[in-house]
């Protein structure tokens, strides 16, 4: 389980550093021997090819490696550094020209699936292969090529339908068959583990003739065993490392490779693997007593000076005990447990290995050898603690990990996974009503909308399911992968894809309406609609925004930062006017970001890493969590942070939720939380414990229940008590505001518009008079228009050096409101007799004026071509295009949009002002 994400990040910089320091010429080794091998393998990694660069040692390294005379080439991945089409292409020539003719295989690494290649739809284009892991016999060695990467993530893992072709791929071997096996992300390193599906892997491998695990990653040469399989790690190829492979005579010899040195052979082991080989297994774990547990294991085959320790989760590691027979004995105190799935890991090695929390010896670095273990995992359950504390309802387990939130009805669940499946979930049983299945992984949420479901795969497959029965009413075959969840809007299906562009398919018949190339790498999030526009961030750093109605890009604006910080992880939300984004910051900058919707201006950041997870509204408050585990809440306007809650747990890409009053985040460490926010701050209320998978997932909640995915292939459905939501509360990312909200004014309770105006003053957007009275349906003025705007976007008073054109505001109540608006070119004058500029403040507003400053609020200011408006009463109104607009914005609803016609030069009311006024804020 990766609990040490921060570990694993300052381990490897360390290695790379020490790897400089201490050359394997200097590990004490003799050279290659001169038996001629019958095969011989050269391995690679870590190239990280950049497009356009020197890139000399790679260069070098492929120049070195032909003097070897290799029959076989592996590239162990992170190829490119971004994924580009022209860093794959360049480094094919260069390696064609240096190694020309020689039979090569490549696996992908983190730096080919995250970015500019998510999907990996480049990799599998420029390298020939349809398919990211496969094996094949070369030599009588069976080498196996398996992919530890996932798709948009950076972290290693090996999903539960890669693992099953696994076991089926080595069952059906003779047992005595060699096998040599590569992927990227290292395995069974340390102590720290820094995969979740590490133990699976080694259970998968354990059986068989595995002669040689190859992986890359790290940057260094290093070398270890566990449960008697042989590891390696490859020095990077970026910075003059390489590895041999040599079979024959029955024997597997590894030498390190360095740029203008020979080769250091480092192992020289039987083709066949000695027996036994070692083991230790968990006996039993014991429930004593609130907090304690009774572990029992057992070591067999193990050198006599070996000890034996255990931890749970990622604590800390504790000797145990050992007694007659190869048993072993402890005592664990573990009262901080939350409820759920635990895993209890044991650790056993001898003197002069490596030690769990030892560092590494000046020996074993000289040696680059970490020396033998033998590690076993058992997973054990804690009861829920009542008082509020999550229990589990029932649990779904798909062939293919979850790593996008589920979709959730109001009588099913729609959970979609990494084997293509989409399963239609009773929401209270997890009983399966339908499946469908795609060709591709699903890596993004499907999409429901009433009575439809969409979904779509990294082949570029999307299909649109009735929602009830599963029957496919139509499909659409895109160019690119579409990592994204597709968002229904505006009559259309929209979604990007990993070549950067936006497709919007009419929502009946799958026909394209429109399709426009936005970004110049992929777009992984789902767009966020509001008042006719799409809102969406890309891996080139920028942030977009479409006209809906014709895909035509309305602005862009760049934020700091490289690539590696694009705001691409995770949907915008927009609110009264702004567009807040996450990145996931470099140190110490600005990781949340409030963008002018109208045209991208930076309004107010907020430092931190809050790139992993989507900002949410909740009680009013732009709500975003650190991949530390940090929930913050900040105010719209300004930026001021109102409180902080620590999580304690790692995050990635599992944004905030809201689970009634409560925010529910989920972590990489198998763990779910819930911060309650309360009078001014937050505290962390409960946790609970989902096992060992990756949660990338965002909770969804629905039902009375919670639902998360897992890595591991399972949805949980969990049952917790949460306080009543709060008001502004959009609950999850693009969901609107649904929450009625009763106004305190008695004269608006039982108005139609009563819970609009509720909202409009949960927003701090409308007033009253000091009679304490609404006054619904009296008139509106234009300086009371112009409040009520200035409110919405936040604006109490021009600049100090502003001076207002207009004669007739001087001592005016809402001068300093008008002005704002003026500053900003929102509002205009007439000009009198005189020929100066009035404002006439206290005029009745009509609907037409009313729609048209709107308009100019949401910088929507003319409806898209094909726009057919269904307001006769509009065309050749001097508003009119403002009006068609707006209409087609969503914006005129009930009495704005009436079967008369629209009526644009009847005054317009006040609640049909705060209507107009809180949808715009809304984007609704």
């Amino acid at each position: 389980m990766n609990r040490n994400l921060r570990f694993l990040t300052s381990w490897f910089c360390l290695a790379a550093v020490l790897a400089a320091l201490v050359s394997p010429g200097t590990a004490g080794h003799a050279s290659a021997g001169a038996t001629a091998a019958t095969l011989r393998i050269a391995y690679v990694s870590d190239t990280h090819w950049k497009g356009g660069g020197a890139n000399t040692s790679t260069r070098q390294v492929l120049a070195q490696i032909a003097k070897e005379g290799p029959q076989l080439l592996v590239h162990g991945g992170d190829i490119t550094e971004v994924g580009a089409t022209r860093e794959y292409s360049e480094y094919l020539v260069a390696q064609a020209t240096a190694l020309p003719g020689l039979s090569s295989h490549y696996v992908p690494g983190n730096h080919d699936a995250r970015w500019l290649d998510a999907g990996k739809a480049v990799f599998r284009n420029k390298l020939g292969s349809s398919q990211t892991y496969r094996s094949f016999t070369q030599g009588g060695v069976h080498v196996v090529l398996l992919d530890s990467t996932i798709d948009t993530e950076t972290h290693g893992h090996f999903d539960p339908v890669q693992l099953d072709w696994l076991r089926r791929d080595l069952a059906a071997l003779d047992p005595v068959t060699p096998v040599l096996v590569f992927f990227h992300h290292p395995v069974a390193y340390t102590p720290a583990v820094y995969m979740d599906t590490e133990a699976e892997l080694i259970a998968a491998l354990q059986p068989h003739n595995v002669r040689g695990v190859f992986t890359g990653h790290g940057h260094l040469h290093m070398r270890w065993e566990r449960n008697g399989i042989p590891f390696y790690m490859v020095q990077a190829a970026g910075e003059g490392g390489y590895q041999v492979i040599d079979i024959g005579d029955g024997r597997i010899r590894v030498s390190y490779g360095a740029l203008g040195q020979p080769l250091q052979q480092v192992t020289d082991l039987p083709l066949a693997r000695p027996e036994p080989a070692g083991s230790v297994t968990v006996q039993n774990v014991e429930h004593l007593a609130p907090g304690q547990w009774r572990i029992t294991a057992r070591a067999t085959g193990l050198p006599p000076e070996a000890k034996l320790w255990y931890r749970i989760d990622s604590g800390q590691w504790t000797e145990l005990s050992p007694a007659p027979a190869g048993m072993y004995y402890a005592t664990a105190a573990a009262s901080g447990l939350a409820p759920g799935i635990h895993r209890l890991n044991l650790w056993a090695a001898p003197v002069g290995a490596q030690y769990p929390g030892k560092p590494l010896t000046r020996e074993q670095w000289d040696t680059r050898n970490v020396g033998p273990s033998w590690t076993a995992t058992r997973d054990f359950t804690v009861a829920p603690a009542g008082g509020g504390s999550p229990a589990l309802a029932w649990q779904y387990r798909a062939a293919g990990g979850i790593q996008a939130a589920p979709a959730v009805g109001p009588d099913l669940v729609y959970a979609a996974a990494r084997d293509g499946s989409l399963a239609a979930l009773d929401p209270a049983t997890g009983t399966v009503r339908w499946q469908y299945r795609l060709p591709g992984p699903v890596v993004g949420s499907p999409a429901l909308s009433s009575d439809r479901v969409a979904v779509a795969d990294t082949l570029g497959n999307v299909a649109v399911l009735d929602a009830a029965g599963g029957r496919e009413l139509w499909t659409h075959r895109q160019g690119a992968p579409v990592l994204a969840e597709p968002l229904w809007a505006a009559g259309l299906l929209v979604f990007g894809d990993a070549k950067g562009t936006v497709t919007a398919l009419d929502r009946m018949t799958g026909v394209v309406s429109w399709q426009q190339p936005v970004a110049q790498a992929a777009i992984r999030a789902r767009l966020t609609f509001a008042n006719g526009s799409l809102y969406v961030g890309a891996w080139d750093r920028q942030v977009y925004a479409l006209d809906a109605f014709t895909g035509k890009v309305r602005w862009k604006q760049q934020l700091p930062g490289d690539v590696y910080y694009s705001p691409a992880n995770q949907s915008p939300l927009y609110y009264r006017g702004r567009l807040f984004v996450t990145r996931s910051q470099p140190s110490n900058d600005a990781g949340l970001y409030a963008l002018d919707a109208r045209d991208g201006r930076v309004l107010w950041k907020a430092a931190g890493g809050f790139g992993y997870s989507a900002p949410v509204l909740h009680g009013g408050l732009v709500v975003a969590a650190t991949g530390g585990g940090a929930v913050s809440g900040f105010d719209p306007l300004t930026g001021q942070k109102q409180w902080t809650a620590w999580t304690g747990m790692e995050t990635f890409d599992g944004a905030v939720s809201s689970y009634g009053g409560d925010l529910v985040l989920s972590g990489l460490n198998g763990l779910v939380a819930a911060v309650r926010p309360e009078a001014g701050k937050a505290t962390t209320v409960w946790k609970y414990s989902l096992g060992d998978g990756y949660l990338y997932a965002r909770p969804a909640a629905g039902s009375g229940y919670l639902y998360v995915g897992s890595m591991d292939g399972s949805l949980y459905a969990l049952r917790a008590a949460a306080p009543a939501a709060a008001a502004l509360t959009a609950g999850s990312p693009g969901v609107p505001v649904a929450l009625p909200i009763a106004a305190s004014f008695p004269d608006a309770r039982s108005h139609p518009a009563g819970g609009t105006i509720g909202l409009a003053q949960a927003m701090g957007l409308a007033g009253g008079y000091p009679d304490g009275t609404f006054r619904p349906e009296a008139g509106l003025t234009r300086a009371e228009l112009a409040t009520l705007q200035a409110r919405f976007l936040g604006l109490t008073a021009p600049g100090k050096t502003f001076v207002t054109r207009f004669a007739d505001l001087q001592k005016h109540w809402a001068m300093a409101a008008v002005a704002a608006l003026e500053e900003q070119s929102l509002v205009q004058g007439e000009k009198g007799p005189d020929g100066k500029l009035r404002f006439n403040p206290d005029r009745a507003v009509t609907r037409a004026e009313a729609v048209q400053v709107t308009a100019r609020l949401i910088a929507r200011l003319q409806p898209s071509p094909q726009f057919r408006s269904s307001l006769a009463d509009v065309a050749g109104h001097w508003s009119g295009g403002a009006v068609q607009a707006a209409e087609e914005a969503g914006l005129l609803a009930g009495a704005m949009a009436t079967a008369g016609g629209f009526l644009p030069d009847r005054p317009i009311t006040r609640a049909e002002a705060t209507s107009l006024l809180v949808r715009s804020a809304l984007g609704r």
